[in-house]
């Protein structure tokens, strides 16, 4: 053979019908036809060959043979051997040779790409740039322009006139980019619609689940309707402007610049005639705890119209006039209206709890005892329970503070990055990690995490906050250093939010990695594990890049 290097062992693969007396010769008949390898030693279980390939198994049919050159440890080239006929099936000068239950693809050095069958007969006869490949289809590429290939007729029932194919999730159906216009086509090939501006696929945020089974469809007039992968059929008419779902499966859907809500059957629930429509999402901030059940007749919405912010239930009947100036739910069906720059507090019957007002009401805690929320006025904090009685005054100075989501924290780091003075860097610092406010509300809540808030006083948070504003401080002076601060940019979260249960209490967290960029650079940061409490993300552990 060409090359030669040292003895090396191999371990013995041949595992098929024949004796393993029958593998020796069959072995140096392969190797003497090559006229480029040298075999040996034979011992039990073991072979010795002088040479640079080597066999292991790659299905019932065909042993893999891999060529490693002998100076470059990286060049391996791959062919195939039939067992059956004794012979090389596929020359061995492929750079992957990939497979799955019924085909096979080649890879050349040239990173071209050709489909066989399990006869090893070419499917398509060209050879392409890029493929994606199952059972039922394969996705190709070539000279920047893609098609998919499907068994079933052996034919590319998708043409290859597209500059982007993207398949729907578990293979649904296909989105097809040509030009600036879309088409959508069905998991068969058969095309469906044409002249669409987008197709986006419509999971449950709320479980945090993509099915690829519902996709929202915006024609070329940005009319957008909900399509059914799996009957074909929309489920909600391509007639609106826009569409969000409820916890419940309702949905809140955006009609002639007003908003209504319509049933899973398409019955309309709340009229169109409101500015802005937000329903609550159960069971989170501990909705359910100590077996408090929340029910979805239960749940209003919060609307407004003409500025002003109302409660409405399932059936549009108004609850809380429309005479506030902002509305947001709680928690635990409770409810905060701001009028006068002051907070009031309503209940599921759209009853105040109390006449008082206040700077700021967060998420109402389940404590041993009761049912408590804590009320800020002129910077201190003070509790409420759900009957509306004060149960501490005056308890401490402090404010709650922080970041309302994760994108949101992720853009306020890169900014605070940026920012010439690095005591701006430091204060972002001392939003990210738990404070004074996040430790009561924890300590209240008998929830412990990574001993915060058992194991912590206000030195050591300061001695977090220091530690952290280190480690941001070295990367933003490592990005400076490679002139990558300026054009710096948040794109994603590396996973998505789930809920977790501490001590029978549900609380949004994520352990995800920031994805940054800057220019052609990617930088990955993580801001360490976050979760939320009460409605602000906070930083457990350390940041790291």
């Amino acid at each position: 053979m060409k090359y030669l290097i040292k003895l090396f062992l191999i371990q013995s693969v041949f595992c098929f019908s024949q004796s393993r007396n029958d593998v020796f010769p069959l072995i140096s008949k392969i190797l003497d036809d090559s006229n480029e390898y040298r075999l040996t030693t034979e011992t039990i279980n073991k072979i010795y060959l002088e040479t640079n390939y080597s066999f292991s198994n790659f299905n019932q049919k065909y042993y893999k043979v891999s060529y490693h050159h002998p100076t470059k440890i990286t060049d391996i080239k791959y062919g195939l051997y039939d067992i059956e006929k004794r012979k090389i099936a596929i020359p061995i000068n492929y750079y992957r040779i990939n497979e799955n239950k019924k085909y096979i693809i080649l890879e050349s050095n040239n990173s071209k790409y050709t489909l066989l069958d399990k006869k090893l007969k070419k499917i398509v006869e060209d050879e392409y740039d890029k493929y994606y490949f199952n059972e039922h289809f394969i996705l190709l590429k070539k000279n920047n322009l893609e098609g998919v290939y499907f068994f079933s007729c052996n034919c590319f029932k998708i043409p290859m006139v597209y500059s982007d194919i993207k398949s729907i999730i578990y293979h649904r159906g296909f989105i097809a980019k040509k030009n600036s216009e879309i088409e959508y086509y069905n998991e068969k090939g058969d095309l469906l619609f044409n002249e669409l501006k987008s197709v986006t696929e419509f999971g449950n945020k709320f479980k945090n689940e993509r099915t690829g089974k519902r996709i929202i469809l915006k024609d070329k007039n940005n009319y957008v309707g909900l399509y059914d992968n799996i009957s074909h059929k929309f489920i909600i008419p391509m007639k609106y402007k826009q569409i969000n779902e409820t916890y419940f499966g309702d949905f809140i859907v955006k009609k002639n610049k007003k908003y209504g809500v319509l049933s899973k059957r398409k019955n309309v629930l709340i009229d169109f005639k409101y500015d802005s429509i937000k329903h609550p999402i159960p069971f989170y901030n501990f909705d359910k705890i100590k077996n408090d059940s929340i029910i979805k007749s239960d749940l209003l919405f919060i609307a407004s119209k003409n500025g002003k912010f109302g409660l409405v239930n399932k059936n549009g009947k108004n609850i809380v006039d429309f005479k506030f100036s902002y509305g947001e739910y709680l928690n635990l069906n409770f409810y905060k209206l701001k009028k006068g720059g002051k907070y009031f507090i309503f209940n599921k019957n759209g009853n105040k709890i109390t006449e008082k007002s206040f700077d700021n009401v967060r998420s109402f805690i389940a404590t041993k005892n009761d049912i408590i929320a804590p009320v800020f006025n002129k910077g201190y904090m003070s509790y409420i329970n759900q009957d509306g009685i004060l149960t501490e005054k005056n308890n401490k100075k402090t404010t709650a503070s922080g970041y309302g989501s994760v994108k949101e924290l992720y853009e306020q780091f890169v900014i605070a990055l940026k920012e010439k003075e690095d005591s701006k860097l430091y204060d972002f610092c001392k939003k990210l990690v738990p404070d004074e406010y996040s430790i009561d509300y924890l300590e209240r809540a008998e929830i412990n995490i990574r001993n915060i808030p058992n194991k912590i006083n206000k030195s050591h948070l300061e001695q977090i906050v220091n530690n952290n504003f280190k480690i941001l401080l070295e990367f933003k002076n490592k990005l400076k250093n490679n002139n990558h601060l300026e054009d710096l940019k948040y794109v994603k979260l590396s996973k998505g939010q789930v809920y977790i249960k501490i001590n029978n209490k549900n609380i949004q967290a994520t352990d995800g990695t920031g994805r940054l960029i800057s220019g052609d650079k990617n930088y990955s940061f993580k801001l360490g594990e976050l979760l939320n409490i009460d409605g602000f993300w906070k930083s457990f552990t350390k940041p790291y890049n």
